[in-house]
């Protein structure tokens, strides 16, 4: 499925021109608004994005129940769809797909998706980690002082 890539207009062309990209936005699901020395802004209609929310909150329910029921597929559903899990455990996926549903449900149901950005991002960060065995090993030691002790837990 090819994504629809968004019509992009620059912050002074927004100002000296708003009804042309307000136009543009009809014709468009969102525009990038580029700006200096700033994070770009993203225009939708609030139509479009109440949509995407809904269909978005009904994805993510379909989902979590879904990925909540223990199915042997569901692992090999996981690998599939996200190819880096397969450096996780068995009992690592198990516990990646229930937080994945978690997640994405609370995500959906607020309407951000960021907390679902950084919970992905962690656990790929893991997923990186168990696929270098020689990191792995090297951040499993035990911490120690300069004198040799070992590190306090906090």
């Amino acid at each position: 499925m090819d994504a629809v890539l968004p019509r992009e207009y620059t912050f002074t062309e927004f100002l000296r021109s708003p009804r042309e990209v307000a136009e543009a936005a009809d014709r468009s699901p969102r525009l990038v608004i580029h700006r200096r020395n700033a994070p770009d802004l993203v225009l939708s209609r609030a139509d479009r994005q109440r949509g995407e929310a809904l269909g978005a909150a009904g994805a993510a329910a379909l989902l979590s129940r879904l990925l909540g029921h223990d199915n042997p597929k569901t692992g090999a559903l996981i690998v599939e769809a996200m190819p880096w899990t397969r450096y996780l455990s068995e009992k690592g996926r198990c516990e990646f797909a229930r937080e994945f549903a978690e997640t994405l449900a609370v995500s959906a149901e607020l309407n951000s998706f960021a907390p679902l950005a950084q919970m992905l991002d962690e656990w790929k960060a893991t997923a990186a980690l168990q696929a270098d065995p020689e990191l792995a090993d090297e951040l499993a030691r035990p911490i120690s002082e300069p004198d040799g002790r070992p590190v306090p837990a906090p």
